[in-house]
Order: C-alpha cells, then structure tokens, then sequence
C-alpha cells in the first residue's frame, strides 16, 4: 500500500510553489511613479535620505534598506525587486517555522497557502515599495508579543520583540500605528496580570523606541501638518467594500470588490457556524476570536473615512495582519 502523502509534505509543496510564483512576477525593469521616487531615494546617501524623507508622507527604515541593496547590487531594478518579494516569502515559511508551533499544523498550512497566493500579496511582492516589508515585520512582531503573552518570555523572545517593534514604527506609520497597538495591549495584559519583570523588559524596549523616534518627531509633525489638507484626511465611504475584499481577490476590477466582499462574509458565516456547533464545549474561549472580528471590521469601517490614498490597502493591511492575535492581551 502507498504512503498517502502528509500534511508536513503538503505544507512543503505549497511553501515551494508559493516562493516559485512570488518571485515569478519580478523580472521586468518597470516603474511606476512611487516606485521611481523609491529607486531616486535609493541613489542617496543615508543623510541624504533622512533629510528627504522628512518632506516625504514616510519613515525612512525602507530607504535605508534600499540604499544598502543600491551598494550591493549598483542599482540593479530587478534586485529591489528580488528585495520586494524576499519578506513575502520569509512570510509564508513562517507558516512553518511559526504558526505551525503555536496554533497548530492545519493553521500553518493554511498561513502559508493565503501569504503566497492572495492576489494583493502578489502585487506587494512586486512593488519598490515598503508594504511587503512592513507586513513581515509586524508579523514577527506580533508572533512574539503573542509568545510573551503565552508566557514565553526569555531574552530571545523579548530581544526579537523589541527589535521588530522598532523597526515597524520606522518601516511605515501603519506599521508605527500597529507597534502602537501591540504594545499597548501588551502593556495592558501585564500590568492587568502583575507580570512585573516582563513589564520592566517592556518599559525598557519602550523607551529605547521613544529614544530612538524623537528625532523624528519633527518630521512627523510637519508631514501630519502637510497630509491633513487632503493627502490623507476626509470623508469617502466609498472605500470600505475595497478595503475588506481587496486581500482576496486585488483591487483593479470593480467586480473583484463584490467578490472578495462575498468571499469574506462567507469565512465569517463559517466561522459563525463552527462557534455555534461547539458551543458547549467549555474548553474553547470564543472571546478573543469575536473581538477579532468586531476589531477587523470596525478598522475596516474606520478606515473607509480616510480619503484619497490613505484607504489604500497597502497601507491599512499592517494594521490588520496581526488582528486576529493581539486581541487576546485584552482577554
């Protein structure tokens, strides 16, 4: 009798073509507007950088990344390219090497199977730009607080934690917006559960992250200045169905809206169902599981109040990346 093959091989299988089919796209040389202007950032200096940056709607961790791929490779388009597509990559062996750990074989798989083939992760894949990035990044970051708060905490899971932590609030101010969140549910869980000495490497990473962003402050004032007059700011409700489906199936047909709308609504109805069946069974807490949802769909309708390319879901997608994780500080 054959071997039937295992969910470990399956998982092998998807994480090889999923990283075949992330870089397949990249090979071209190009460029659209902000990824020109991220190419013309990569040709500065690391000063040069800063200080143009400040006039720009964005940190600069990505540019300084950028720059140093600029040195290695003398410009070469297809390797910021390569660069782009490198964190969705790492993103979905996570499923493996993380998910799997700590939620489960069946969760992994399926972690990893979504990270390499919705439709906007290919797309993040293949932009000159910092969103693929700031989704890898949060998503280290919100595995580890989560370890923490399982009562992981060692040097190595808080090291990692702080590291991540700064990086995101560089990496994009979606990504800030999101350290923001995860620490403070963090924060909240541990002063809540008198875990005192995890609080002290806490505060410590904190203040290392206020240290390090005040010179930035300045910057940051001056662009919230600048995007309130309309590049972020206003009212369009029109965005919300893009926002919620645009991670199933793109954004760049009108049809795809209702799609990936419906295609949601589904995943929650089943969710619905699977609280329903189980709902004697004491052992599961659905808490966490409800907020998470209430918590996406409310980010979600918030959102859709931003206007212009403020509701862009590359930029609102860190928020959600770790949503359904953070949430269980609070419970």
């Amino acid at each position: 009798m054959k071997n039937k093959i295992t969910l470990k091989q399956i998982h092998i299988i998807i994480m090889i073509i999923g990283t075949i089919f992330i870089f397949a796209s990249v090979f071209h040389t190009n460029l659209w507007f902000d990824e020109a202007y991220s190419v013309g950032m990569a040709n500065q200096t690391l000063v040069d950088i800063w200080n143009i940056g400040g006039n720009d709607v964005h940190p600069v961790l990505y540019y300084w990344m950028l720059r140093f791929v600029n040195i290695l490779t003398n410009g070469s388009i297809l390797a910021y390219r390569l660069f782009s597509a490198l964190p969705i990559a790492l993103l979905g062996l996570l499923g493996y090497t993380h998910i799997k750990k700590d939620f489960g074989e069946k969760t992994g798989v399926l972690f990893s199977f979504l990270c390499y083939f919705l439709p906007m992760m290919a797309v993040y894949a293949n932009q000159i730009r910092m969103y693929s990035w700031a989704i890898y990044i949060v998503t280290i970051l919100a595995i580890y607080s989560y370890r923490i708060y399982l009562g992981q905490s060692n040097k190595k899971n808080w090291i990692i934690f702080g590291l991540f932590s700064t990086a995101s609030i560089f990496i994009h101010y979606y990504g800030l917006m999101a350290a923001g969140l995860i620490n403070l549910l963090l924060l909240i869980f541990l002063i809540k559960n008198k875990k005192w000495k995890d609080l002290k490497y806490q505060i410590f990473w904190g203040i290392i992250q206020v240290i390090l962003y005040l010179p930035w402050l300045v910057y940051l004032a001056s662009q919230m200045k600048h995007v309130s007059k309309g590049f972020w700011i206003g009212f369009d409700f029109n965005s919300l169905l893009e926002l919620i489906s645009c991670q199933m199936t793109g954004k760049y047909a009108k049809w795809n809206l209702w799609v990936g709308t419906v295609a949601n609504l589904l995943l929650f109805v089943y969710l619905g169902v699977l609280i329903y069946r189980n709902r004697k069974d004491k052992t599961i807490n659905y808490k966490p599981v409800i907020l998470s949802v209430r918590t996406l769909y409310c980010s979600n309708y918030s959102s859709s109040n931003y206007h212009s390319n403020s509701n862009n879901p590359n930029y609102i997608l860190p928020l959600f990346i770790c949503s359904n994780r953070i949430i269980h500080f609070c419970c």
